[in-house]
């Protein structure tokens, strides 16, 4: 892990974290979607630690240790970095500040949550299924072992469809044309990116059990058969 990320996660983090719980706050009162931004801002400034107290060390040295094979410098991070701000900082300010460009009613409010629902649930089966093996820097481990149960019998990269579902799920129930253009523009070509380079790694490490697998299943989303 690249030092710049590392001091992102023991400062950035929890900077925005309280910003965020302080934008949810602010939004509440109009849209319920105010709520996930709390509860998120609120989680990502005590889960890490409590976390790092459970493992004993800071949560942000957490999945960088030894490798067979890494990305240098967290390209990928700093890809995705800008849509994930982009959509959970600029949907609700749109919200709050700019001038009503889409309808904002209950339904695009429910469908978002909807949709943020289920990237989470999603998410957290992912979470389960991986354990260990699940790091947010790319990396193959000595230990590593190719995960194909769970979410994994079906998509590749369910982390990354989870995070997709929470971000379009957010951006509409703001009804946010900020967040929705993040998340195709930007968020989705970083994670893209990310995911091929994980690919790559997976495939040199496993190099036929990952083929059949990549043929069984959908990258994002599950195959249609």
């Amino acid at each position: 892990m690249s030092r710049s990320m590392m001091l992102f996660l023991a400062i950035g983090v929890p900077i925005l974290a309280l910003l965020l719980a302080c934008l949810g706050v602010a939004t509440l009162a109009d849209n319920l979607t105010g709520w996930i931004l709390f509860i998120t801002g609120v989680a990502f400034l005590a889960g890490p630690f409590i976390y790092s107290w459970r493992r004993g060390q800071p949560y942000w040295l957490l999945g960088s240790g030894k490798g067979t094979q890494e990305e240098k410098g967290d390209i990928s991070f700093w890809l995705i970095l800008p849509g994930f701000l982009l959509v959970f900082f600029g949907s609700p300010l749109e919200f709050l500040y700019l001038p009503v460009t889409i309808t904002r009613d209950h339904v695009l409010e429910g469908l978002g949550l909807l949709l943020f629902g289920l990237g989470l649930g999603l998410f957290i089966w992912t979470r389960r299924t991986a354990q260990d093996q699940y790091s947010g820097h790319i990396q193959i481990k000595v230990d590593h072992i190719l995960v194909k149960t769970g979410p994994y019998r079906y998509v590749r990269h369910p982390a990354y469809s989870g995070y997709l579902l929470m971000s379009l799920g957010v951006a509409i129930a703001y009804s946010s044309i900020v967040g929705v253009t993040s998340v195709l523009l930007l968020l989705l070509p970083g994670i893209l990116y990310r995911l091929r380079l994980e690919e790559k790694f997976l495939s040199d490490r496993f190099p036929m059990e990952y083929r059949q697998y990549a043929q069984k299943t959908g990258c994002l989303f599950p195959k249609i058969r």
